[in-house]
């Protein structure tokens, strides 16, 4: 952008062109590359049964016709390419975000062929009697943590949760509280405002509201906390709004807000899979969006800045009027010139 390169998909060009650029000292690589495809045919019918499944996997999105571009590169088994990047994918040959975006997802959800997940199973099995049997050996017994859990979704309207989360281990309310984003993602819930949701529910629960009512009254606890606390309160959305506003994507601010991104730092972890489900579909928009609230720094630094920069455009005033009018209007036409060639004279 600096550079004056204001188009997205030009800049986006150029970056392509010098990720994928590689210097002319190929002859090492490609020996190294050879003894591995060497190696690789020597470990017999076993290489050849993963680039299978890597097919399989590209082939349920129907993304094959990059597999032999990605093999190529050296992701020759299941486990390698759940490391794939975009940069690595641009390397195969996937120019489009959104092409890369969904091999990406497809790797990382890939759960292995049927034999590793048999054998996965019946440790699983083996885990969850055994579990089963402390269970039933204690006085209390299981479910009447898992019931509490259920309690604590219904509490923040996140009940359809319940079976995903006890299924991923997390079967008492101890478990519950150490729940994180990358947990909950695991469990299938994509949103960010249903995981923020989840974590302040557990992280808010305490045992003595262990009936409805009681329920009910942390519930209105902790919406009275979240009003008296700055986090979600009307000046940051007012902030959010105003960041919003200076990327013209003030359009977007009550979806964003609703989703629970209701302050500056949980707008900061924004991502493109967050922003698709608040309904911003473009690439270029969401991009915007997530460079201006990490660009975004607080009021206080700003006014310090604008000070400085207005006691340097005084000083710089001062040194030109002493120069002259003449050298005062040839330092501003070139930039007015320049300004005016794209339209954004008003700057």
């Amino acid at each position: 952008k600096k550079a004056g390169v204001l188009m997205f998909g030009q800049r986006e060009k150029i970056m392509t062109a010098f990720e994928g650029y590689q210097p002319r000292q190929r002859s090492k690589s490609r020996s190294k590359s050879k003894s591995k495809r060497e190696s690789s045919g020597s470990s017999g019918d076993s290489d050849d049964d993963d680039s299978s499944e890597i097919k399989k996997v590209l082939k349920g999105i129907d993304m094959e016709k990059f597999a032999k571009g990605i093999i190529k590169d050296g992701y020759t088994t299941a486990k390698q390419a759940k490391d794939l990047t975009h940069s690595d994918l641009r390397r195969c040959g996937v120019a489009l975000f959104g092409q890369r975006d969904k091999i990406i997802t497809a790797f990382r959800d890939y759960k292995g062929s049927s034999k590793s997940r048999s054998k996965s199973r019946s440790k699983s099995r083996s885990v969850s009697r055994s579990r089963r049997r402390d269970s039933s050996s204690e006085s209390d017994g299981g479910s009447g943590e898992e019931d509490t859990i259920k309690e604590i979704l219904e509490g923040a309207g996140m009940e359809k949760h319940h079976k995903a989360i006890i299924k991923a281990g997390f079967t008492t309310v101890e478990k519950g509280k150490n729940l994180t984003h990358h947990d909950l993602r695991g469990c299938g819930i994509a949103l960010f405002g249903q995981r923020d949701k989840i974590i302040t529910a557990f992280a808010d629960y305490s045992p003595k509201n262990r009936s409805r009512s009681g329920t009910t009254r942390s519930r209105r606890g902790t919406k009275s906390r979240r009003s008296e606390s700055p986090e979600g309160s009307d000046g940051e959305e007012n902030e959010i709004k105003k960041v919003l506003k200076g990327v013209d994507m003030a359009k977007h601010h009550d979806s964003i807000v609703k989703e629970g991104f209701n302050t500056i730092k949980k707008a900061k972890d924004l991502t493109h899979s967050d922003l698709r489900k608040c309904g911003v579909a473009l690439f270029g928009q969401r991009d915007k969006i997530i460079t201006a609230f990490q660009d975004y720094s607080p009021s206080k630094s700003r006014s310090k800045s604008r000070s400085k920069s207005r006691g340097r455009s005084k000083s710089r005033r001062r040194a030109a009027s002493s120069d002259g009018d003449t050298d005062g209007d040839d330092d501003h036409d070139p930039i007015l010139d320049c300004l005016k060639q794209i339209e954004m004279e008003k700057y």
